[in-house]
């Protein structure tokens, strides 16, 4: 399945699009850290999430113009507050 934003009818109806990059470490000790039902079979980060996460991000870097590329290592209030602040910047200028 591809990425929303490599889907051309999808892609036409975003004004901008966001791609959370994360080290692998990180990425990896987050995954593990959580609780799935049923649990990840071995080897499925390696072998599965950390690849498709690449594929991704290579797909929208050669489908996509104007990705915004933010720090996935941030805290999630920060993350938030970029996205808000364009949000409110492009109702700022459509309402001009």
């Amino acid at each position: 399945m591809d990425p929303c934003c490599t889907s051309r009818p999808l892609n036409a109806l975003f004004n901008k699009r966001y791609f959370l990059q994360i080290p692998y470490e990180i990425c990896k000790e987050r995954r593990s850290s959580r609780v799935y039902v049923p649990p990840d079979p071995p080897g499925y980060f390696d072998g599965y999430v950390w690849p498709m996460y690449l594929k991704n991000r290579k797909a929208m870097e050669e489908t996509v113009n104007d990705i915004v590329f933010l720090d996935g290592t941030q805290k999630s209030e920060m993350l938030l507050s970029t996205v808000l602040a364009d949000i409110q910047e492009m109702l700022m200028v459509t309402q001009r």
